[in-house]
């Protein structure tokens, strides 16, 4: 998941450049998601399918793990549902490592 994780990490460096701090930026999408709209690389149709159709097999890898280790729990699967699980995750994982508590 290394392309995965550098296209998320980029992604909230550039929100921390916008003005904001790295660990307001992690927290803020933690608590309100990407479908909120508080990232901003990711609230138009056109942009999640990029970052899907960059992320493919490492959102799917991300996807297939998170179903099976909740008992095939489904969700919609579409660009923008997709995108935003993986980006979520990813950012999860990343406030884990910064030991963020949101």
């Amino acid at each position: 998941m290394k392309n995965l994780k550098n296209n998320v990490m980029e992604i909230l460096i550039d929100m921390q450049y916008e003005g904001y701090e790295l660990e307001e930026v992690i927290t803020d999408v933690l608590n309100h998601g990407c479908a909120s709209g508080i990232v901003g690389a990711l609230t138009y149709y056109s942009q999640t399918r990029k970052f899907f159709i960059d992320n493919m097999d490492e959102i799917f890898d991300l996807y297939n793990e998170y179903k099976n280790e909740f008992c095939g729990i489904n969700f919609e699967i579409d660009f923008n549902s997709l995108s935003w699980f993986a980006f979520e995750e990813v950012t999860r994982q990343i406030a884990d490592e910064m030991e963020i508590n949101w």
